[in-house]
């Protein structure tokens, strides 16, 4: 480009002027501020050959002492001349300059560099090739002179080793140790680990005194030609700069080395000062030997310091501390002798001095009690400061760890042992391979103890957040990046500690083991709490960095760092062989197999976190997803082969490594397995690609469980086609070729199950204590014992042995088989829809076998349950009771489809009504019926005889109730001892058996619940059945149940929220179909009590928020059965049921549950359409198919909707409740009767005194009357919506007393006397408690809608008195008072009495002179009077008058005090000379009086008293300049 240059007419003057300015500077002859140094051209480089010629030629010796020659000086360079002319010349090739590196790796010094301005290290955005055109290039050397020698160690460590400080040829190098741990040895700073011996402390000090000696001598005669060259003004100056900016210790340390050390003699008898001589230092500078001996002095006096922490080296140091006669010469001519008398005195006896600072033994001296932390608790807060051992258990401060244990190798808090998380993150950093691989061990165990909840009542969320803070996602990426395989293993192992919950992980197993709609997992993903761009013009937020990204989503985070190439690339098994034995002998396959069981964990977890990450790795990214499954495919071929050689090749010796091996191959191969289910149950189209013909997984799959023998092998193989089933891929082989194998197995598992059942019921079970304390009464009487036996041998009665399973059973027991069959029976109800639905009836037959097994499992499984019980097997009874359920579930699945098939053969009916006879001959069921109502009424009586009276369901019956407790501080009583042991800090880890155990007990309800409604729908009779099963108590049992709902998502919620949600779904289903069922029982109506409906509505109002995403059918079911249905209203008292059911109905349908919504629902609910589109099966917060969870106040929400349309907010709102494209809105005409029904149905819940609408706040319900005022269409000016908030405030402020009245009966009579008869706090609205600090800011638009628009309305009005009672902050009455200041009398309320009372205004007295100044020019601007605004204008007077007269009855203290206040004098005097004479009258003459009215009737002076006037009177006579007197007089007052 072209230089355009700008002629100005000034630039002439200017330069002639800054010549002058220079030529001026010059003549003065001063120094210039910045000098500048010429350099010669660039050095000659010279090419090999010619640097092999200048070294062939002799150096002349000359040239090297000249200044005129070329002058030879060290450098880093071999041999670098400075010519004539200064041009460097550099006799050395460029293969051999040195060249420094920091990294291991030196690639990249050959490499160009690249630019990149990604935020992340992990990407690169392809931007190579954008910089090729602006960088330069290189050309190409011949080979003769190559840049760079490769052979050269270039390290910056070889540069490094090649630098010292000092001399330190003569010391003796000690090699170091190899140790077991990367540590050196741990010795306490206190036992001087650091002290050598004799001749390397005489070679170290000989050294330092030749370096010091070098470098003072420079420095001091620097220092002495500055201070000559200063005048004695400039010293004092420079003295009294220093001691004010330096560090007083500093000072005092200075000050201390000027003073010698004071020596007394040990002889008794001489007590003079003969030994004690006070030096002080010579003003002016000694010689160089006094220097020389100082230096010595002081080197003996810190060995002297030595000696007292250590006896081993008083010897050394006296050795250097004894000389012959050290005279040191001082102005006044003294001379000290110090021979060897004081030595030994010294030795003998401690010398008196003052404490001296040394900064370079200090930390190598004994520790103080000051060093110890003490009063250190540990927080939340403090989480980067605790410290932890070497497995990351908690260590206190001042605990006595032995330093052999070396936790005290670090710098900070030496006395204390342990590491912090910062300490520990800097030795990940190390070099240190030992080091490294320790700290990493070290932060795997404290991420596992968190995940474990093992640090106590601390949240693991808050705890794991400090964590991400500290970038440690970062760091471990990085470390998973090396090439040894120490470091890299542990990282590998830290990594996953902090991604993967392994008990959290095995917990979802379990709860995916479940029947009803278990096959949906919960989303992991944290919900997004960005808020949505509210304008288009918005700018977008810059792209996060890697340690933002993994604050807010730890998985999002790690995929976005490129773990994942790096996690396949690991992947790969580098000892993979044809020879399966020599392969297993290989030690890089056992590290392979290390490797690929964490690699598999964290795919695993990565699919549970969403469905994009799913589609990212395994779908988007072909490279990936083929390595992945193909690396599964011929994992799970190597692992079969292995684990089959293993298990032939057994030795009877039962070798543990052999076992362990064997154990590690079957779980690597289930992980495998359940990989590829996570990632079909996060995307349908991921399960597509990999059951495709390019995979054929399916097949893969297909075959590998044909020839499986392993049971849980088998029962992960089960859940994954049940995932594929859901999807309908390869439907027919599931028939043909799946179920046949299916049904051999459970058949072969029924038959052992009813022998055993058979053996068991004979035998009277006992506990083992009962057995033990029986032993020990034996073993004590030998002639009880002996009657025993004749008693056993005489009735000969088998029912007193204990219980003993057979080899059989136990090998179900030890096998999981109890499990697996459970698996077969999940996936069968699945399948079962699919018939009914096509009328496959060729499917049929095959399903039809499981029926009868089915049968005998609920007719054997209640004894197998109690005698688990009986023997404490916890986890078997967890086994136990979900088969019941899950074979409950299938039965009733399959009536259900039964009923739905239009034809059947009679001979399938024939025997599936003879099954009822041939397994309980006892009952004489009826055979003849062949309809499906026969059948369903006999099975009924079959299966219910059966479980009445079973342990299993009495501890279920204690267990359901017991549930609702599970979240209160009250303890309640359990059936097994693992819950009553439980403490506050076990129970926000709800990860036990007594958690799983509760959602089995509520899962087992649900399948009764569910059996029983789906046979109700098609036999009528089950209903009074159900009247008169369990004696009767049945009916009421489940009534039990339903109106014990509780909003279980507060129990635990920051901790484990989607455990716990995964967990109690079926405790919101038992609840649902629950309700279902006694909407149908409430039509017989001789036997159900109508008085029960509202209380099942309530349950039903509870039950609401708890459905989750993919729910929105049964809730919208719910809401149209019963919440909104006629009867239901009418039973709460609604005073117009069918308006408020239509209406309400309608609009949740039309903003919450659209058409296409209900759809989706409802593939997911019934499974059973062929055609449906299923994208996954997570339960996502964020879906865009469902509008759940609602909020637990959700019948707010139709106000909710109006207030965020009127406010402008509903395009842009944050928390996606309405569905804005649904339908068309007229608010002006739909507004007011959403408005009033709302009302209506709100009114109703409370005077039904529901159960529910006590548990929400009522500050909620007084926000959301507040915002019915706040909308466009202005629906409170209607009459009827008027009383309806008139009502409802009534109703609020009612609620409140009683709660105020409750707790005033809690208090005690003697706490009632210590009121000391002053007024007792009334129960107030809590609102910035509930709301937080957001609320003032709804406030402020609630007062400034009211002065725009309210025109003195009195509902309007009573929703603003509350906040001006004194218990609320000032700021509330301060805004108030401003906004409606010009129009006060806008606030009316015609009762006698404000709401809450009238005290609660005028106490306590105002104390803020801002809100007085107000009350003040309310009174004196005549805003407020007897007639307008008068609740006001009572209080206005009532604080002021207390503020300037007080409560003292002494006239000359009040005059005295309202003299000395200036705004107490202001107020005053403002009041007399401005306000009019009602006023006065009223302000001068006022009293507080408890109870009082807000009304003033006085009309003259008469009602003053005489020391009020006598006060104004003296007041008037001090104040005779202001002309209140005139004012007064007037007034005639």
């Amino acid at each position: 480009m072209k230089k355009q240059i700008y002629e100005n007419p000034d630039d002439d003057d200017y330069e002639a002027k800054l010549l002058k300015q220079q030529e001026e500077f010059l003549k003065s002859g001063s120094k210039p501020s910045v000098s500048t140094v010429t350099r010669g051209p660039p050095p000659i480089v010279l090419s090999k050959t010619q640097a092999k010629q200048r070294e062939q030629q002799p150096t002349s010796i000359g040239s090297t002492t000249t200044a005129t020659t070329t002058a030879t000086t060290t450098s880093k360079f071999k041999h670098q001349k400075l010519s004539n002319k200064g041009i460097p010349i550099i006799d050395e090739p460029m293969g051999e300059r040195d060249v420094v590196s920091l990294s291991d790796d030196l690639n990249h010094i050959k490499s160009k560099s690249s630019n990149l301005t990604s935020t992340s290290r992990f990407k690169l955005n392809n931007q190579k090739q954008n910089q090729q055109q602006d960088e330069p290039t290189v050309e190409d050397m011949d080979e003769e002179e190559d840049i760079f020698d490769e052979k050269r160690d270039v390290h910056i460590t070889s540069v490094i080793t090649n630098i010292y400080e000092r001399d330190v040829s003569n010391t003796i190098f000690e090699a170091p140790k190899k140790k077991n741990i990367g540590f050196p040895e741990a010795v306490h700073r206190s036992v001087l680990s650091f002290s050598k011996n004799k001749q390397t402390i005489e070679n170290t000090q000989q050294s330092i005194k030749k370096a010091e000696s070098i470098e003072t001598t420079g420095i001091e005669q620097e220092n002495n030609k500055k201070i000559e060259s200063m005048s004695e003004h400039e010293i004092k100056e420079n003295q009294e700069y220093l001691l004010k900016h330096l560090d007083p210790k500093i000072v005092e340390m200075l000050k201390n080395r000027r003073k010698p050390k004071v020596t007394n003699d040990d002889n008794n008898n001489n007590n003079d000062n003969k030994n004690t001589i006070k030096i002080e230092s010579p003003a002016t500078t000694t010689t160089t030997t006094t220097t020389t001996t100082t230096t010595t002095t002081a080197t003996a006096t810190a060995t002297n310091a030595t000696t007292s922490s250590s006896p081993k080296t008083t010897a050394s140091s006296t050795i250097i501390e004894t000389a012959t006669t050290k005279t040191v010469q001082f102005k006044d001519d003294v001379k000290i002798e110090n021979n060897n008398k004081l030595e030994l005195e010294s030795n003998s006896e401690p010398q008196q001095s003052e404490p001296e600072y040394d900064e370079t033994t200090i930390w190598m001296k004994d520790l103080d009690k000051q060093d110890e932390r003490k009063g250190f608790k540990e927080t939340i807060s403090n989480f980067r400061e605790w410290r932890f051992n070497f497995t990351g258990e908690i260590i206190q401060r001042g605990s006595s760890t032995p330093t052999s244990q070396g936790l005290h190798h670090h710098g900070s808090e030496a006395g204390e042992a342990g590491y912090t998380l910062n300490e520990i993150i800097m030795l990940i950093k190390s070099s240190n391979h030992s080091q490294k691989c320790i700290a990493l061990k070290t932060l795997t165990f404290i991420l596992q103890k968190i995940h474990n909840g093992s640090y106590g009542s601390f949240n693991k969320l808050q705890l794991i957040d400090e964590i991400l803070k500290l970038k440690v996602p970062r760091l471990l990426r990085i470390s998973i990046d090396s090439q040894v395989p120490s470091i890299l293993i542990s990282a590998l192992t830290c990594i996953h500690a902090l991604i993967v919950p392994t008990i959290k992980e095995n917990a979802y197993e379990m709860i995916e083991s479940r029947s009803h709609r278990a096959y949906e997992t919960i989303s992991i993903k944290p919900i997004s709490m960005e808020s949505k761009k509210q304008f288009k013009n918005e700018e977008e937020e810059p792209e996060k960095g890697d340690d933002e990204k993994c604050e807010l989503d730890l998985v999002r985070g790690l995929v976005d760092m490129g773990i994942v190439n790096r996690l396949v690339y690991l992947m790969d098994n580098e000892a993979k062989s044809s020879d399966t034995s020599s392969m297993l002998q290989d030690p890089f396959f056992k590290s392979f197999l290390s490797r690929f069981n964490l690699i598999l964990d964290i795919f695993i977890h990565f699919t549970r976190h969403s469905n994009q990450i799913t589609e990212e790795i395994f779908s988007n990214n072909n490279n990936i997803s083929d390595l992945i499954f193909n690396s599964i495919k011929y994992t799970l071929t190597d692992l079969e082969l292995s684990l089959r050689y293993l298990l032939a090749n057994e030795s009877n010796d039962n070798d543990t490594t052999e076992i362990g091996l064997i154990k590690i191959l079957k779980n690597i191969q289930i992980k495998c397995i359940r990989l590829l289910r996570r990632v079909s149950q996060s995307s349908k189209h991921c399960a597509d690609i990999m059951t495709a013909s390019s995979y054929d997984l399916f097949t893969f799959i297909k075959e590998k469980f044909l020839q499986c023998n392993d049971n849980q092998i088998l029962m992960e193989y089960t859940k994954l086609f049940r995932i594929w089933f859901i999807y309908r891929i390869e439907v027919p082989s599931f028939f043909l070729e799946i179920l046949p194998v299916l049904n051999r197995y459970v058949l072969e598992f029924t038959e052992i199950l009813n022998v055993e059942a058979y053996h068991l019921s004979i035998t009277k079970p006992f506990s083992p204590t009962q057995q033990q304390d029986s032993n020990e009464n034996n073993n004590n009487n030998n002639n009880e014992k002996e009657k025993e036996k004749e008693k056993i041998s005489a009735n000969n009665n088998p029912m007193d042995k204990p219980i003993k399973f057979s080899d059989n059973f136990q090998n179900i027991i030890t096998s999981h088989i109890m499990e697996t069959v459970r698996s077969i029976y999940n996936l069968l109800d699945i399948m079962i829809p699919l018939i009914s639905v096509d009328q496959q009836l060729n499917y049929y037959d095959s399903i039809s076998h499981f029926v009868e097994p089915s049968f005998i499992i609920t007719q054997t499984i209640g004894v197998i349950y109690h005698s688990f019980r009986e023997k404490e097997f916890d986890y078997n009874l967890l086994a136990s009771i979900g088969l019941s359920s899950s074979v409950l579930h299938f039965i009733s699945t399959f009536f259900a489809s039964l009923n739905k098939i239009l034809v059947l053969s009679p001979n399938q009916l024939d025997r599936l009504s003879s099954i009822p006879s041939k397994l309980n001959s006892r009952h004489s069921f009826s055979t003849s019926g062949n309809n499906i109502m026969d059948l369903i009424e006999s099975n009924t009586n079959m299966i219910f005889t059966s479980i009445f009276g079973s342990t299993m369901y009495s501890d279920a019956k204690r267990k359901i109730l017991a549930m609702v407790y599970a979240s209160t501080d009250s303890n309640t009583t359990s059936t097994t001892t693992t819950t009553e042991n439980m403490s506050n800090t076990t129970m926000k880890v709800p990860i036990n058996f007594n958690f799983f155990f509760e959602g089995e007990v509520a899962e087992w309800w649900l399948s009764v619940a569910r059996y029983l409604i789906l046979c109700l729908e098609i036999n009528r009779s089950i209903g009074k059945l159900i009247f008169y099963m369990d004696q009767s108590n049945f009916f009421y049992h489940l009534h039990s149940i339903l109106v014990s709902t509780i909003d279980y998502r507060k129990s635990f919620f920051n901790q484990d929220r989607d455990l716990i949600l995964s967990n109690y779904r079926s405790k919101t289903y038992l609840y649902f179909y629950l309700l279902k069922l006694m909407n149908e029982l409430r039509f017989e109506e001789e036997e159900f009590d109508q008085t029960l409906l509202k209380f099942h509505h309530s349950a039903a109002m509870a039950l609401v928020p708890t459905f989750l995403p993919n729910d929105d059918i049964l809730l919208f079911d719910l809401l149209s059965s019963t919440i909104f249905q006629n009867d239901y209203l009418e039973s709460i008292g609604n005073l117009k049921p069918s308006s408020v059911s239509v209406v309400l109905k309608l609009f949740y349908q039309d903003r919450f549950f659209p058409t296409k919504t209900l759809q989706q629902s409802q593939i997911l609910y019934r499974v059973d359409d062929s055609d449906n589109q299923l994208d996954d099966l997570l339960i996502s917060f964020e879906s865009e198919n469902s509008l759940l969870p609602l909020k637990y106040d959700w019948f707010n929400l139709p106000i909710e909707f109006l207030y965020q349309s009127s406010i402008e907010l509903y395009n842009g709102n944050t928390q996606d409740y309405f569905d804005e494209n649904e339908s068309d809105w007229n608010e002006d005409l739909d507004s007011p009767p959403l408005v009033s029904n709302t009302l209506l149905f709100i009114q109703s819940l409370y005077n039904s005194n529901s159960q529910y609408i006590h548990s929400v706040p009522l500050e909620n319900t007084y926000q959301v009357l507040m915002k019915i005022f706040l909308l466009k269409s202005e629906p409170w000016k209607n009459n009827e919506i008027s009383k309806l908030l008139k009502h409802l405030l009534i109703v609020l402020i009612n609620n409140l007393k009683s709660k105020g009245n409750d707790e005033e009966n809690n208090t005690n009579d003697n706490e009632m006397e210590q009121l000391g008869g002053t007024e007792e706090n009334d129960k107030e609205f809590d609102f910035e408690g509930y709301f937080g600090s957001k609320f003032y800011q709804f406030y402020q638009e609630f007062i400034q809608h009211f002065v725009s628009v309210s025109f003195g309305s009195e509902i309007f009005s009573s929703f603003i008195w509350v906040f001006l009672r004194q218990c609320y902050n000032h700021r509330y009455r301060i805004l108030f008072w401003n906004e409606l200041f010009p129009t006060l009398h806008y606030l009316n309320c015609n009762d006698t009495q404000l709401p809450l009372g009238n005290d609660g205004y005028l106490l306590p007295f105002e104390s803020n002179t801002e809100l007085l100044s107000l009350y003040k020019n309310s009174l004196t601007q005549r805003k407020t009077n007897r007639n307008q605004a008068p609740k006001l204008y009572m209080i206005a007077i009532h604080h002021l008058s207390h503020f300037i007269f007080g409560d003292g009855d002494n006239d000359n203290t009040v005059f005295e005090e309202i003299k000395s206040n200036g705004i107490k004098s202001q107020y005053l005097s403002s009041i007399l000379s401005d306000a009019p004479k009602e006023t006065i009258i009223d302000f001068l003459s006022y009293h507080y009086q408890k109870g009082c009215v807000f009304q003033f009737t006085s009309e003259d002076s008469s009602e003053i008293t005489d020391s009020r006037k006598q006060i104004i009177k003296q007041f008037i006579d001090q104040n005779s300049h202001l002309n209140i007197k005139d004012k007064f007089e007037k007034h005639k007052l």
